[in-house]
């Protein structure tokens, strides 16, 4: 059986900084039957929010998708914490 989701994002950009803070991430994990969209909202008094908001999308669902022994609550616990330590590690440079 074939599935079709289809997704839309929209954020508002600050127009005072150089890069959206916003981020957000959709995957379909068709072995579980699993539609993840992740939004993660930028701090906007931080300038490199944009890079946080990028990793923190990205770390939850590279988590989410290893930790498949765990129920969905616990999954997405796990992927919050792995997500929010790996922002908290980023020690690279703004750009990008």
């Amino acid at each position: 059986m074939n599935k079709t989701f289809e997704v839309a994002e929209n954020t508002l950009q600050n127009p005072e900084k150089p890069k959206n803070g916003d981020y957000c991430q959709s995957e379909f994990l068709g072995d579980v039957n699993i539609l993840l969209s992740v939004l993660c909202d930028g701090v906007g008094s931080n300038a490199c929010d944009w890079k946080a908001s990028k990793i923190g999308c990205e770390k939850f669902i590279d988590e989410f998708k290893i930790d498949t022994e765990t129920n969905i609550i616990q999954r997405i616990t796990n992927s919050i914490q792995k997500a929010n330590q790996e922002v908290l590690l980023e020690t690279g440079a703004c750009e990008g």
